[in-house]
């Protein structure tokens, strides 16, 4: 038996009207200390992302915009600073199965949410927040390709963190019904962890060993993250 939650998921599938009213019970029934709210839009207009958002309008194909399922509202300059974020919501997240959609919400842009709140530490102590964000790289396109394609550290970084979470928050990517989609999650994670190790490589030579960079430590940290997730 389905629960009244998830019965007017599947009605707001057919029902635009209904959308945000779900979106207010649903942040109810799971909410999250890292996030103020959840909000619906039509997806009708461009995507309103600030110019130090970790990722850009212009990181996406024009064919991929369409395709966006939430977006987590955060503003670097006040990451770490214990700053609420909003996540927007748009109409393909009512495309999934409500499992999917839980998974989407609650395992990845809530966990953006909290990196924007929180910051992020690293393996040895330190933590990315708005004093230091600008020194992540958001683009390495004439340094180094990956799979022909320039680079966004930045960006990846956050969305390996992201999609890393929801391998841990569901059975270790083994829960029954979701047991396809974290496959395929779990090849992006792996893509990523080459990708990182490929930057931590070239970023430990850079330093000679000594005073390794912010992008040499994140990938460090993110690097061990991914293998004891995956027990690698």
């Amino acid at each position: 038996m389905i629960s009244k939650l998830e019965k007017l998921f599947r009605i707001s599938k057919e029902t635009v009207g209904l959308r945000s009213e779900f979106l207010k019970k649903f942040f109810v029934k799971y909410p999250s200390q890292y996030v103020k709210e959840l909000i619906y839009t039509s997806g009708e207009e461009k995507l309103d992302i600030p110019d130090d958002a970790p990722f850009r309008e212009e990181d996406f194909e024009d064919d991929e915009l369409p395709k966006t399922l939430a977006f987590c509202d955060w503003d670097l300059t006040k990451m770490g600073k214990g700053v609420k974020s909003s996540i927007i919501i748009y109409p393909e997240s009512f495309l999934l199965s409500y499992l999917s959609f839980w998974n989407a919400i609650v395992n990845h842009e809530y966990f953006h949410a909290k990196d924007a709140f929180s910051g992020i530490y690293l393996f040895d102590g330190g933590r990315i927040d708005c004093s230091n964000i600008e020194e992540m790289p958001t683009l390495l396109d004439d340094r180094i390709r990956f799979h022909d394609r320039g680079l966004n550290p930045l960006g990846d970084f956050l969305q390996a963190r992201a999609y890393n979470n929801e391998i841990k928050n569901t059975e270790g990517g083994t829960l029954r019904e979701l047991k396809r989609e974290m496959k395929n999650v779990t090849e992006f994670v792996k893509d990523y962890l080459e990708e990182f190790k490929i930057l931590y490589k070239e970023e430990s030579e850079i330093s000679g060993g000594k005073n390794l960079s912010l992008l040499g430590r994140a990938s460090y940290t993110l690097i061990n993250d991914i293998k004891s997730t995956l027990k690698i």
